[in-house]
């Protein structure tokens, strides 16, 4: 074998073996959960730790008009695993999607249906997923209407 066909032959196993990393990689991110997932998940988390509470999400949407979301559909804040003043985020989020959950707080375990939302807030130095509590049920006409204006139904009669 000559050299050339050696310096080919390493040249292709390298090739190959970049073209193997590539793909795991590529297999990893796609299996990941999004951020706002994450973000969701850790907010569920919490409650169950913290609170001995389950939640459980009932249905999903992508907000359609993030930008109509606003400071007065929010009950609370949730992001890395604290509570905090939603004053301090900038509005309005970049990106929102809007949960549908059913909670259930002990001792008696009934459920209670409940808006998140899952917004973006972001600014020039920082970007965060954070969990605003929407209202618990029953939900209000006005509620229901910043929900359309958002551009979220989750199968909720107006």
């Amino acid at each position: 074998m000559g050299q050339s066909m050696r310096k080919a032959l390493a040249l292709s196993a390298i090739a190959l073996v970049l073209i193997i990393v590539l793909i795991v990689l590529a297999f990893i991110e796609i299996s990941r959960p999004p951020e706002w997932r994450e973000a969701l998940d850790e907010y569920i988390a919490h409650c169950h730790d913290s609170l001995d509470e389950t939640v459980a999400v009932v249905s999903l949407e992508r907000a359609r008009q993030p930008d109509r979301f606003s400071v007065e559909q929010s009950r609370a804040v949730f992001g890395d695993d604290v509570y905090y003043n939603y004053g301090s985020l900038p509005f309005p989020p970049q990106k929102v999607w809007c949960a549908l959950v059913e909670r259930k707080t002990p001792p008696l375990r009934i459920a209670r249906r409940q808006v998140l939302f899952v917004a973006l807030h972001q600014d020039l130095h920082n970007a965060d997923w954070v969990v605003h509590e929407g209202e618990m049920e029953p939900f209000s006409q006005p509620f229901l209407e910043s929900l359309n204006l958002v551009g979220c139904e989750l199968g909720l009669k107006r």
